[in-house]
């Protein structure tokens, strides 16, 4: 693993540790942790350099850091974390945007516009395809009844994940 890439891991596990609100039950450090592994599967079957692989990687620790400040426009609270600290590391500014970017493609109904981001778009939402699809699912139903955000019943919960499959 490259310098940035272990620095960013202990930033990124100390601060969802350390600074999440519980309520988070999905949005956590083990769905960060699926991410970034999720990312590395998909990263390594496809042709990026050694650069891009390591951006991705970046960007999965990043892309949900956001929540520590609440819920609201996490994605860019995600891309002020992500660039506070990757400057302080004197990380390539270039490289600081393209990982910003891809943490904006997280945001929930935006089109991927390049191979970078459609595999961290992927890689967001490979749940999907796990054999806990719905127990983790379930997480994700209990986080947003916690934090107030809606509170949906059994059967309006599987319309919503149904209505999930039939968006492209």
């Amino acid at each position: 693993m490259s310098d940035i890439l272990d620095k960013t891991q202990q930033f990124v596990v100390e601060l969802l540790t350390n600074q999440l609100d519980k309520n988070f039950l999905y949005h956590n450090l083990r769905h960060t942790q699926r991410v970034v592994k999720s990312t590395k599967e998909l990263s390594e079957s496809c042709s990026l350099s050694d650069q891009e692989r390591e951006l991705l990687e970046l960007v999965a620790w990043f892309h949900d850091t956001g929540y520590t400040k609440g819920n609201k426009d996490h994605e860019e609270s995600s891309c002020e974390i992500a660039e506070e600290f990757l400057t302080k590391e004197s990380y390539d500014p270039k490289g600081i945007e393209k990982i910003k970017e891809c943490i904006r493609a997280t945001k929930w109904n935006t089109k991927p516009t390049n191979l970078m981001e459609e595999i961290i778009r992927d890689a967001d939402s490979s749940h999907f395809a796990q054999t806990s699809y719905i127990e983790t699912t379930e997480l994700l139903r209990e986080e947003l009844k916690l934090l107030g955000v809606k509170n949906y019943s059994q059967k309006e919960w599987l319309q919503v994940n149904i209505q999930v499959f039939r968006t492209d």
